[in-house]
């Protein structure tokens, strides 16, 4: 007993007076421990690649059960006589929240109630019968009457897809979604000029509550002899649209000739029952011109607006086709009411989605020194051109790619300076060379550059082997500063 209480004194005492023997043969004196199974290891090992697999992604690659599918169906009937209805088209679209946020609806099909006949394959269905195999998810239905006698709606029986109830279909469910439609209201008129001409190909529509929110209920195009059947509405008060989509020769309106939707008269229909809507529309007018600039410089990226100042003396844009200005510096303001307008011809950089300068017919920066453009009821007026000059179009100088120069030798920098040559075809360049850190390295002067052409900078080269960055800056002939400047990389070894 005396002995095994010694080897732990013995211990200690080594360790103070840093002799190992007591300590070595304390440990020579414990049991062996025992030894890991072969077994144990290899379960330890498969689990922890499995584990790394997992993270790799691996694992996600191997084959999973595939979703059984599902099948939403039903019947499309008369809700007084509970027949079947051929010709409804039932569409079908599905939320899928993770592609698109603004559209998280979307399609995933559509079918039609008309049934098969005898000259179809089999399976053979009756009218009225529709039929979707699907995935498992949430899905909403649309029924569109295509002959316009029944009320167009969404299961269940609500008034626009925002308010639409969902279907919840579980893996390899099938649901049940017929529906009973119930007549319609109609709106049907003619569509003339005001020599009382019928119009054809004229796009008229129907629209509940606020014209730019709501959606469209139903849409027609008048025939040869002007007119339309707009059906398969509810009992609702309605706003109507007429629009020339094809020419853009008459103005479009709101019911009764009204530009604001909050203007037009809502009409009131009621289901089953038809309402007769006839509308006269003013043919447009159109201003064309052409512009130009001094040196006779062409740019595309030029646009004309008709303005007038609405009740609250503020300039708005008159509603209709805006002013392009074409290769040639041709353009046409098209759909504009007769009446007098201010043009204005504005400019946006390129590359940039904000404008630059503004000028107004006939050639001034101030809208109170502009000149209003009267035209009448169908006019064509030609002749409007107008003349960019001055201080509306600074320059653009451009830097097209990085410069490899050697130390001691001739470097070479091409660059442009893109100008509406406001003035004279000519520009004041400077090239700025800098260090990564900001510092002015070197500066270039040159007068009297031409403009709208590529052209070489040459100088000897004595920087430093490093990277720097030039920059080209320009002053037009009219003393305009360019507002983005040219940049690129220069290299010397």
């Amino acid at each position: 007993m005396g002995s095994r209480h010694e080897a732990p004194h013995a211990c200690k005492a080594s360790q103070m007076c840093g002799a190992p023997h007591a300590c070595a043969a304390l440990h020579a004196c414990e049991a062996p421990r025992p030894r890991p199974r072969p077994l144990r290891i290899a379960l330890v090992l498969a689990a922890a690649a499995l584990f790394l697999l997992a993270a790799l992604g691996v694992a996600g690659a191997w084959p999973t059960p595939a979703a059984a599918s599902g099948t939403i169906s039903g019947m499309v009937t008369d809700a007084s006589t509970g027949a079947g209805l051929p010709a409804v088209s039932v569409r079908l679209t599905r939320l899928v929240p993770g592609e698109d946020p603004n559209m998280p609806w979307q399609w995933a099909g559509e079918e039609s109630t008309t049934g098969s006949g005898p000259d179809d394959s089999p399976p053979y269905w009756p009218d009225g019968w529709f039929s979707f195999t699907v995935q498992p998810g949430r899905y909403r239905l649309e029924f569109y009457d295509t002959t316009g006698e029944y009320i167009h709606e969404w299961w269940k029986h609500k008034g626009g897809s925002t308010t639409a109830d969902s279907i919840y279909l579980a893996d390899g469910a099938t649901f049940d979604a017929g529906m009973a439609l119930t007549p319609g209201a109609h709106i049907r008129g003619r569509v003339t000029d005001r020599a009382g001409t019928p119009l054809e190909g004229i796009y008229v529509n129907v629209h509940a509550g606020n014209w730019s929110t709501s959606e469209t209920w139903s849409e027609d195009e008048t025939a040869a002899d002007g007119t339309y059947d707009l059906g398969g509405l509810p009992t609702d008060r309605f706003v109507v649209e007429f629009q020339d989509l094809k020419d853009d020769i008459y103005l479009y309106q709101f019911w009764p000739d009204k530009r604001v939707c909050s203007e037009a008269t809502p009409i009131a229909v009621t289901a089953g029952q038809t309402t007769t809507l006839n509308a006269v529309m003013k043919r447009a007018a159109s201003i064309n011109g052409r512009v130009t600039t001094l040196g006779g410089v062409t740019l595309r990226n030029i646009t004309v607006s008709a303005q007038k100042r609405d009740a609250k003396g503020r300039l708005v844009t008159v509603v209709g086709s805006g002013g392009a200005v074409g290769d040639d510096g041709s353009y046409r303001i098209r759909g504009v009411p007769a009446g007098s307008y201010l043009l204005q011809y504005r400019w946006y950089d390129e590359g940039y989605d904000f404008p630059r300068k503004a000028m107004w017919y006939p050639g001034t920066f101030y809208v109170s020194q502009a000149r209003r453009v009267r035209v009448a009821e169908g006019q064509y007026l030609e002749g409007v051109d107008m003349t960019l000059w001055g201080d509306a179009l600074p320059p653009l100088t451009q830097a097209p790619s990085a410069v490899r120069a050697r130390r001691g030798a001739v470097a070479r920098i091409r660059y442009r300076v893109r100008d509406a040559r406001s003035g004279g075809p000519t520009a004041d360049v400077t090239i700025k060379v800098k260090d990564l850190k900001g510092r002015t390295v070197k500066t270039i002067r040159m007068s009297r550059r031409r403009v709208n052409r590529w052209l070489t900078c040459r100088f000897r080269c004595n920087l430093k082997r490093k990277k720097y960055r030039y920059i080209v800056y320009a002053v037009d002939s009219g003393a305009n500063r360019q507002k983005k400047a040219g940049r690129n990389l220069l290299l010397v070894k």
